[in-house]
């Protein structure tokens, strides 16, 4: 059977760069009297994670790194989801940042962090032109978020931005910008300092995938039709806006839709993913050719999935689950 024309839609061309941070993460400890365990965690290494596991995809971090065991050992763990580590800049004598998270009755997560010293805030002073060109040549699609602008001073938020401004004026190669505002305050110095970093960064964007509760923190948008307008005054043509258990406002090329969950969970295990995993998720399926309603859906479902398990990256049989799905609607088109 063949997926209706309507359905399908060509939006992204399928390889990745994600671009941010990875730290050390402790789960557990003191905050609930049990063994203290040691993972990996960052936003956007969630989003590559799962975007790779959805699909056959080339799917690339960039960060940076210290030379030390516990830096290896992650990147090792990048490798072995066949996370494309070649891009990763390694320091001297740097150390990955550390942050710890504790997880209420109801799944909703905090966070401690340290990493006022963390390798990745100095990212763009050890990489290159020749790399950024060569990154951009093979990634038609680069993901970063609001966390990711958060580790960058202005040197390197100008590195950055000329970076994107002179790829998107190639026709052949331009990339398309995708981000998440993932606003956390702890991140920033303050609101204005982001919202003024934002201001700049913006305007480069193709598509935003943002949650209704980080807008309203930052800006005080009353609901999502303001969040949606003022994205659309910066030129961004696809917007998506996650709303939890309410419907995701998603707009494309001058179509709103309003989608509701099919299903709702009462009692979530561990939110700490939601947000990247349904990123992930919803640029899977637009990579499969499905248009974003069916993304969209997709992505509800998956995220759902995902909040039902502890820990931000979950087992991937469950996981393979859904990749059979978006690759049996592959094999329909």
């Amino acid at each position: 059977m063949l997926l209706p024309e309507n359905l399908r839609v060509n939006n992204m061309q399928g390889n990745l760069l994600v671009i941010g941070e990875c730290m050390l993460e402790i789960s557990g400890s003191l905050f609930f009297h049990q063994a203290c365990q040691l993972n990996y965690g960052g936003d956007v290494l969630n989003t590559a994670v799962y975007y790779r596991r959805l699909t056959e995809h080339d799917t690339a971090f960039l960060t940076a790194l210290g030379k030390d065991a516990l830096s290896h050992q992650m990147m090792r763990s990048f490798e072995n989801e066949k996370i494309n580590t070649s891009p990763i800049i390694q320091i001297d004598h740097a150390l990955p940042g550390l942050y710890a998270i504790q997880t209420d009755s109801m799944g909703e997560r905090s966070f401690h962090y340290w990493r006022e010293n963390a390798p990745v805030k100095s990212l763009f002073l050890h990489t290159s032109d020749s790399q950024l060109n060569a990154l951009s040549q093979s990634y038609p699609d680069i993901y970063l978020s609001g966390i990711s602008l958060s580790r960058w001073d202005e040197k390197q938020l100008e590195i950055l931005t000329q970076w994107l401004l002179k790829h998107k004026s190639d026709a052949i190669n331009r990339p398309r910008i995708i981000f998440d505002l993932n606003y956390r305050p702890k991140c920033w110095t303050s609101p204005h300092k982001a919202q003024t970093v934002l201001q700049k960064f913006l305007p480069l964007c193709d598509l935003v995938i943002s949650t209704f509760d980080d807008e309203a923190l930052l800006f005080n948008d009353k609901d999502p039709n303001e969040t949606l307008v003022r994205y659309q005054s910066y030129g961004i043509q696809h917007i998506v806006i996650k709303q939890g258990p309410l419907p995701t406002f998603c707009y494309q090329d001058g179509e709103l839709l309003l989608i509701s969950p099919d299903q709702k969970i009462e009692r979530p295990v561990d939110t700490t993913a939601a947000g990247d995993s349904f990123n992930a998720s919803y640029l899977a399926a637009l990579s499969y050719g499905l248009n974003m309603e069916l993304a969209c859906r997709f992505a509800q479902s998956f995220a759902a999935e995902i909040i039902q398990h502890q820990g931000a990256i979950i087992d991937k049989n469950t996981t393979d689950q859904y990749r059979h799905k978006l690759q049996q609607y592959s094999k329909e088109s």
